[in-house]
């Protein structure tokens, strides 16, 4: 599990939300998401295009080339 977490919560634009709990998902974390968009964003489409891309990116590294987390050394939270 990555930094040690078996859940969380994500908050994150509507249009990353379901590419994150995917992620996190697919990497052993249980999550759940709440968007934090306060307002409309001009060009939307743009980012939802974008989104397909980093979506389709994110699904090939996490079943086929499954890269190695970079991690630093784990710092304890007070």
């Amino acid at each position: 599990m990555p930094f040690g977490l078996s859940e969380a919560v994500l908050v994150t634009q509507r249009f990353h939300l379901s590419r994150a709990i995917t992620s996190c998902n697919a990497l052993g974390v249980r999550a759940t998401g709440y968007a934090s968009d306060r307002r409309a964003y001009l060009g939307q489409w743009g980012n939802e295009i974008r989104e397909v891309a980093a979506s389709a990116n994110a699904l090939f590294e996490l079943y086929v080339t499954r890269p190695l987390p970079v991690l630093g050394a784990p710092e304890p939270i007070p």
